[in-house]
């Protein structure tokens, strides 16, 4: 962890962000660049306007630099090292470029603003930065402190499980620190048996290292209801999950959820984009590993 992305349209949710970069830099020395975006998808100013003029592009221009040279100048004691980018290109080319050509690790952005980082999972910037970041993205819809992060949830979809997915949130562990949640949600459609899907998860996630874990089945109505729920119950901190063009858990979480839903949703939520060509995980075929294994079940009422 060595480059961090944060996108800011100098809100007070960007500034939040930005503060939570700062802890995760101090603690692992790294570097952190600052981003907005001048394309009318993502300023206001520019997007409400009737006519785009030249002047007006400039105004707008010279405007950022000021905000974006006073933002830095408010944290320049941290210690940390704080840099600039300021482009007319679309939000997700900028960060996509920087992780490209640029080796950046990780893009941490707030889910609601007064621009186009908003309305979180619906369609805004941000929603498209999760689906389409070539990075993980840690998305924050307030004041977050990196040490109060304990506990993460990683909801599973037994059908599309990818090891470069399970490989990331090895890594986040030993990141953080964290006890990591693995919860499968079960709904009246599956048939799968609950103790071999319990032992055959939990020998996979072993065999990747992942000591600071626990595996749970969760038996709701739907995917979505179980997982909030499950975040609301058990005082989650965190929700770690995968991504691909809303598929899987993106689709449980980015494609079906009203805004009331997932306006509940207050803690961080980390994601990764997986490659839709990668093999999926046959849980058959995993090596046993390990003798018991670490099974709750949790039943939640269907509405």
């Amino acid at each position: 962890m060595k480059k961090i992305l944060v996108p800011t349209d100098f809100s007070k949710l960007s500034e939040d962000a930005l503060a939570f970069a700062i802890e995760v830099a101090q603690k692992y020395e790294a570097t952190i660049t600052l981003v907005t975006s001048l394309h009318y998808d993502f300023y206001p100013e520019i997007h409400d306007a009737t006519i785009v003029t030249s002047t007006l592009l400039k105004k707008v221009e010279e405007s950022s630099k000021e905000q974006m040279n006073q933002l830095i100048a408010r944290y320049n004691v941290s210690g940390v090292s704080i840099d600039e980018y300021i482009s007319d290109e679309t939000l997700i080319t900028i960060l996509n470029e920087k992780i490209t050509h640029e080796a950046y690790d990780l893009v941490i952005m707030g889910t609601s603003g007064s621009s186009g980082i908003d309305e979180f999972l619906e369609g805004s910037n941000t929603e498209k930065v999760v689906r389409k970041a070539a990075c993980p993205v840690i998305s924050i819809s307030g004041k977050t402190v990196l040490d109060e992060i304990k506990r993460v949830m990683i909801p599973i979809d037994i059908d599309d499980i990818r090891m470069s997915f399970l490989q990331e949130v090895a890594s986040m562990e030993a990141l953080f620190n964290v006890q990591l949640d693995f919860v499968w949600v079960r709904t009246v459609h599956n048939i799968e048996n609950e103790e071999e899907i319990s032992r055959e998860t939990s020998k996979l996630i072993q065999s990747l290292g992942i000591k600071a874990f626990t595996f749970h089945i969760v038996r709701s109505v739907s995917p979505s209801v179980g997982i909030l729920r499950y975040v609301e119950e058990e005082n989650i901190d965190m929700i770690a999950m995968a991504t691909h063009a809303r598929k899987g858990i993106a689709h449980w979480l980015l494609g079906s959820l009203t805004e009331d839903t997932v306006n509940h949703v207050k803690v961080p939520v980390w994601s990764f984009k997986m490659d839709s060509d990668e093999k999926r995980i046959d849980l058959d075929s995993v090596e046993p590993i390990m003798e018991v294994s670490s099974y709750t079940k949790i039943e939640m009422p269907v509405d």
